[in-house]
């Protein structure tokens, strides 16, 4: 819980908010839109009933959102004219379940009209989508205003999936953001999915002389190898390393494996601990050891 409670409080305190600056407050709506935090619940709770995925996909939003130009909401706009917002940047050509975020936002319309800021809206949906999953819950001040600039280009800003730890605690520090906040954050991947082109080259032909990443525990690297010759079928332990597995499919090359994992939220020390043996999959999840 403390490393999900950590990740909480850089969302809320670490990243800026954008201006004009203001004291959030979490009891900033409770004269004029008493019934926000039920509201935007509900369009969470609705939406994780027909995909599993809204979860992590409402969490991934919210980071991304905030990791450019604060929490401004400014990952919500859509690219008119010339200019391409950061909803089609390249890192965030995969983000979904903007919906969740609308459905919630029209119900506010009708409640409060003109009241409540998307942006406090993808930062409570971001809470409720931990809480909703089996995690804790956090207290979200509210009060954020919604960004009018949103670019594209911006979302280069973004850590890469193939960043290392040097080049992670770079690029978090230059918004501020110390080792430790880095480790919260990475907290996050206790929930979600990936793809298998993440982590593919380091269980694949990983260079001219070895299949599988060294690095990675050896009878971890064996149990991946073992599984992926089980004929047409390549079961692989999940990148978060509960006892579940999953499957990648693909059809006669390594080329076309396709794969969603999906998980609870783990316990944050034995997640940590499995980074630390090492046993991930994930390139970015290198942590200093």
């Amino acid at each position: 819980m403390a490393v999900v409670v950590a990740l909480a409080f850089v969302f809320l305190v670490m990243f800026p908010v954008p201006s004009p600056v203001r004291a959030l407050s979490s009891n900033y709506y409770d004269h004029t839109c008493p019934h926000l935090e039920s509201i935007v619940a509900s369009a969470v709770k609705k939406a994780m009933s027909n995909d599993k995925t809204v979860p992590a996909a409402l969490l991934r939003m919210h980071f991304h959102d905030c990791f450019i130009r604060g929490c401004d909401a400014s990952v919500l706009l859509n690219s008119k004219g010339k200019n391409k917002a950061e909803k089609d940047g390249p890192p965030n050509i995969s983000l979904h379940a903007f919906y969740v975020i609308d459905e919630a936002k029209k119900a506010l319309e009708t409640s409060c009209p003109g009241v409540v800021s998307c942006a406090d809206i993808l930062a409570l949906a971001a809470r409720d989508a931990v809480f909703l999953s089996g995690g804790p819950t956090w207290d979200v001040p509210k009060g954020r205003k919604d960004g009018r600039i949103s670019l594209a280009t911006e979302t280069r800003q973004l850590p890469a999936p193939t960043f290392n730890i040097s080049q992670l605690q770079q690029n978090f520090a230059q918004r501020g953001l110390t080792i430790e906040d880095l480790v919260a954050l990475s907290g996050g991947h206790t929930l979600g999915f990936s793809h298998c082109s993440s982590f593919q080259n380091r269980i694949h032909k990983f260079n001219a002389t070895v299949d599988v990443d060294p690095t990675m525990q050896p009878s971890f690297a064996a149990h991946t190898t073992r599984r992926k010759m089980q004929g047409h079928r390549w079961i692989l332990p999940t990148w978060y390393l509960t006892t579940h597995t999953t499957s990648c499919f693909f059809k006669g090359k390594v080329s076309s494996l396709r794969i969603k994992l999906y998980s609870p939220p783990q316990k944050p020390k034995h997640w940590f601990q499995n980074l630390l043996v090492p046993k991930r999959l994930l390139r970015r999840l290198l942590l200093p050891q």
